[in-house]
């Protein structure tokens, strides 16, 4: 658990760090990029090194990502489960983009997702604890959101929590 609140917090760190502007009203603005997977089983490094650092973990096609930075053809992501790591740039694609500001998190231990903003509608997901997700559109206490890999669904916003 610790582990995993330490890639979250990295991971939002790396995310500030390489976004936010000194004045905090340019920061509403900032933009976000997110790329694709186009392999399968695409390895994911801990350095921007195909001969250095560790293999953290593989994806298949079609993985959304947030772009982080690119260090010599490496391009440094993030996952919405807050894992960072280092993908070569030819293994992924552009795949759209998000405000800055509409990214949350998760803070309660699970988060249901429904098809319309009442608990009675059916429920079309789970979202875990920090994982995170972008918010579309509010309503009332409810919100829209959907996860960088296109699962979507509404949600209470008393369960979120702004990213930065």
């Amino acid at each position: 658990m610790i582990k995993r609140m330490l890639r979250m917090a990295l991971c939002l760190a790396l995310i500030l760090s390489l976004l936010l502007p000194a004045n905090a009203f340019a920061a509403k603005a900032r933009i976000i990029s997110l790329v694709k997977v186009t392999g399968d089983y695409v390895r994911v490094h801990s350095l921007p090194s195909g001969t250095e650092g560790e293999i953290i973990g593989k994806l298949r096609a079609g993985t959304k990502l947030f772009y982080l930075d690119n260090v010599g053809g490496w391009i440094q992501v993030c996952s919405s489960r807050g894992v960072s790591g280092y993908i070569y740039k030819t293994y992924l694609s552009y795949y759209g983009a998000a405000r800055l500001d509409n990214i949350y998190y998760v803070q309660s231990s699970s988060l249901k997702m429904y098809s319309k903003p009442s608990t009675s509608s059916s429920k079309t997901g789970t979202l875990s604890q920090d994982e995170l997700v972008i918010l579309y559109q509010t309503s009332g206490r409810w919100g829209y959101v959907r996860t960088p890999n296109g699962e979507g669904g509404c949600v209470l916003l008393s369960g979120l929590k702004k990213a930065v």
